[in-house]
């Protein structure tokens, strides 16, 4: 749902604690979050998958490819880091 400059997950009602800058659909449940130029996963629940503070999110394959800075990492679609970068 947009608002105004923010986009919000909708789940039942409108959660001012999940408005972000922008919301992509990646697939019927899960969204691909961009805030402040870092990239996160909620599913539509608006359950935290992968948490905001990457760089870089792709979809690749059966995973999704994490990148902070010149680290990379790789989540599992329900959230399990699989070699996850060390962001500080």
């Amino acid at each position: 749902v947009r608002v105004g400059d923010f986009d919000y997950l909708y789940t039942g009602f409108l959660n001012k604690s999940l408005a972000f800058n922008h919301i992509m659909p990646v697939s019927i449940d899960l969204y691909l979050l961009h805030e402040s130029r870092l990239f996160g996963l909620y599913n539509a629940q608006g359950e935290n998958i992968i948490p905001v503070r990457y760089h870089k999110l792709e979809l690749s394959q059966s995973y999704f490819q994490v990148g902070f800075f010149n680290s990379f990492g790789y989540y599992s679609a329900t959230g399990l880091p699989l070699g996850n970068p060390r962001p500080n």
